[in-house]
């Protein structure tokens, strides 16, 4: 894209001194180079000014200089700085979901907005179709995956919002967020799904995202994740991708004793995009710490039956 007039604003000024705001879909090292502020921008601006960014994926302030005929910016220290720490959730729809058109659920852990979607052919596809995002059933404007009629395995269609955190596009802590199906596919084929959210504030936190088949679950099947980083087991959150008929509860487990307090309860008639939360007794207690490469064991009650699945986020 290019410079955008109306995305620029006057914040305030005083003592010949101004404070502008500019919001865009472009990345940061686009808007800060020489020659993106165009038209009456650099006669507006003094060179005493600073200028708050909002990036693609970064924010931060900058110290303006202008000649009239250009725009110099230069990025005022860390402390009045942040790059967003983006979010990846993965969703895995089997084929005889994707050729059935069905929806899937996956659970943000933060509140921020969804920025992007990817998806990436796992196995070849034969009859291919679109794949969208939804909120509170409302779709993301622009994110919309068109998977190719003889798609190969390795192929990637990515996709992001039409405009920079559209309102429709936000989505609160522990809100569910739909990836809608669509009937078009056909014969063969299964797929990787990537949601990208961009949080409201930058987040340290690893999430570890796993999703439990019908099958899996109605068996109480114990999963297991690895942590990647040494830390402290602090929620387990599930979000229902099918309807759950009789429930149970879902407790994480460090070799083989469980996290204290955290025990996440599925009701039963838990209904498609249900979440259900909950944290440990304390965030730092012994039973909730993890070393880098640590087995966490997710024990999956035996009283799960008829049918249901489950879509997990383990922070």
């Amino acid at each position: 894209m290019a410079y955008l007039s109306k995305n620029l604003s006057l914040m305030g000024g005083a003592n010949g001194f101004s404070h502008w705001h500019y919001r865009s879909t472009d990345a940061m090292e686009t808007i800060v180079a020489a020659g993106y502020f165009t038209g009456d921008a650099p006669a507006q601006m003094g060179p005493k000014d600073m200028m708050t960014i909002e990036a693609r994926g970064s924010t931060g302030m900058y110290a303006v200089a202008s000649n009239n005929t250009g725009v110099s910016l230069s990025r005022i220290g860390d402390g009045f700085a942040h790059d967003d720490h983006k979010i990846y959730l993965y969703n895995f729809p089997p084929q005889v979901e994707l050729l059935a058109g069905t929806s899937r659920f996956v659970v943000s852990p933060v509140a921020g907005h969804v920025t992007g979607l990817t998806t990436i052919t796992r196995s070849a596809v034969t009859t291919g179709g679109t794949l969208t995002v939804e909120i509170a059933t409302v779709a993301v404007p622009g994110l919309s995956n068109v998977v190719a009629d003889a798609s190969t395995a390795g192929t990637v269609v990515t996709d992001t919002t039409t405009d920079y955190k559209p309102l429709l596009a936000r989505v609160a802590a522990l809100g569910a967020i739909e990836l809608v199906g669509d009937a078009a596919f056909a014969t063969a084929g299964d797929v990787v799904q990537i949601i990208e959210i961009e949080p409201d504030f930058p987040t340290n936190d690893v999430y570890l995202c796993h999703y439990i088949n019908e099958v899996d679950l109605l068996a109480g099947t114990d999963q297991y994740l690895v942590s990647p980083v040494a830390g402290q087991i602090s929620r387990l959150t599930s979000v229902s991708s099918d309807d759950v008929t009789t429930g149970g509860s879902l407790i994480p487990q460090i070799g083989g004793v469980a996290v204290v307090g955290l025990d996440v309860v599925i009701a039963n008639a838990g209904g498609v995009g249900d979440v259900d939360s909950d944290t440990p007794t304390s965030v730092a207690g012994a039973t909730g710490t993890v070393a880098a490469g640590t087995a966490i064991n997710i024990d999956v009650d035996s009283t799960f039956a008829t049918a249901g699945s489950v879509f997990l986020v383990l922070t």
